[in-house]
């Protein structure tokens, strides 16, 4: 019960369970997508109980919708001068913001949501709302390729193509057509089934790879943007790429002695080695954030090694527990210098009960290539050794994957027609839920709620 302008109280069986402030109005929903995040749903670092599902369309005000999943101050047309992320224009990791059908606000497998006002986007009259199921993970999949752009003569490969690869190719493929770039997308499947998929989409290459025959892709690529889902499938993509891993998984399951994965990609977190060009590139992303660049810097780096790197705005800080370094959102280090896998975990979510880093989202985690030679994990050593870079990314803008919908008609019917395996109704949830995690049996499976 509530109003846009007063704000809204929800209840569970009849108690009240949820409170929220303004700017949010009731959608009716038509169809609601099945991902990889969902089905991982109960190992993801957020309160439970929850009504899943945030690749949502509605119906509002007698049209077709999309809903975009962040709920800040920006998405509920607040106006907030204290809020860094939603002044930056990064009000998809608002401190205060809520996700739909991921954290705590209620998500798209039933008949109705309370959206963010401002997150409402039509969709266009050629785009049919059942292919616009297809538009939040398409956004998804284009902010990865714009956040780690192949360049000419790459070799590109995507792990584990199905529901969010398969969007990943065809992202790819559009970048290259848009861009007028020049390199190869290679997909790298396990099933035989999605072979032809795949080369619709846009891929130039098929490598169906067997459990025992991993050296067929060992470092053949210069990019490996990595889909599984699965802690193994991260572990091959290190093996594959030559330049970059991209990570797009939000399994919540540790990685590489890493605890925290998932947020690292909630946060759009990197890790780098340290040296002065990367640290150059770090710096240079910091926000307009008030009073000086915080900075961390492992203790187990000698000083005259950064010395002359910073300058008085920096606030240099050496010890993760010191009060001063509290979980407190205005004192988030805008890069981290780090030497051990326990710092990395602590920086990335230092108290499980709340959902934000010591590290600011879109920061710098850089591995000094000195102290971790102790560390022996494949990761770490192709990042030290190699200068492999681990980038991630999270959600992207509707506007833009709407635009591109515009720009390459047909693609958002390809896309439903090679990718849509099942609609099913919302009374059968269970059922698709299981269905869905069957790769032999459905690549993207659609619940209509109405």
């Amino acid at each position: 019960s509530g109003t846009q302008d007063d704000g809204w109280q929800i209840y569970r069986r009849g108690d009240p369970w949820l409170e929220l402030g303004p700017g949010y109005v009731p959608v009716k929903t038509l169809y609601c997508g099945i991902c990889s995040t969902d089905l991982a749903r109960h190992l993801l670092p957020f309160p439970l109980p929850q009504i899943t599902g945030h690749e949502l369309i509605g119906q509002y005000q007698n049209r077709p919708v999309a809903i975009e999943i962040n709920a800040s101050h920006a998405a509920r047309g607040i106006e907030d001068d204290d809020c860094i992320y939603c002044r930056n224009g990064l009000d998809s990791h608002c401190p205060e913001r809520m996700t739909l059908g991921i954290d705590r606000l209620p998500g798209g497998f039933s008949p109705w949501v309370l959206a963010p006002v401002r997150a409402i986007h039509y969709l266009p009259e050629t785009v049919s709302p059942l292919a616009g199921v297809l538009l939040e993970p398409f956004a998804a999949a284009l902010k990865a390729v714009e956040t780690t752009p192949p360049q000419d003569g790459e070799q590109i490969a995507v792990l584990g193509p199905r529901r969010l690869g398969m969007l990943l190719i065809a992202a790819l493929e559009c970048y290259r057509k848009t861009q007028h770039k020049n390199f190869e997308i290679t997909a790298v499947v396990r099933h035989t089934g999605l072979q032809q998929i795949a080369i619709e989409l846009g891929a130039d290459r098929v490598v169906c790879l067997k459990e025992n025959q991993p050296q067929e892709v060992y470092r053949q690529f210069d990019v490996v943007f990595d889909t599984t889902g699965k802690p193994q499938g991260f572990e091959l993509a290190v093996t594959m790429a030559r330049r970059v891993v991209h990570l797009k998984s939000t399994h919540g399951q540790p990685v590489a002695g890493l605890q925290h994965m998932t947020s690292l990609v909630i946060n759009e977190q990197s890790l780098l080695a340290y040296n002065a060009e990367n640290l150059s590139m770090a710096l240079s992303n910091s926000l307009d954030w008030p009073g000086k660049r915080r900075i961390y810097v492992t203790p187990a780096l000698v000083n005259d090694r950064f010395a002359g790197r910073f300058t008085d705005q920096d606030e240099i800080v050496t010890d993760l527990n010191s009060p001063e370094t509290a979980s407190d959102l205005m004192n988030q280090f805008e890069v981290a210098i780090v030497s051990r896998i326990d710092e990395i975990n602590q920086l990335t979510r230092p108290n499980t009960l709340q959902g934000h880093s010591l590290l600011r989202a879109g920061g710098v985690l850089l591995l000094d290539p000195v102290t971790f030679k102790g560390c022996k994990d494949e990761l770490f050593v192709r990042i030290c050794q190699d200068g492999l870079q681990l980038e991630t990314s999270r959600c992207g803008s509707f506007a833009h994957a709407t635009d591109i919908f515009r720009q390459c008609p047909g693609l958002a019917e390809r896309l439903q027609a090679c990718l849509v395996t099942q609609i099913m109704g919302l009374d059968q949830l269970a059922e698709a839920m299981q269905l869905a995690s069957s790769s032999d049996k459905s690549i993207k499976l659609v619940v209509q709620t109405n």
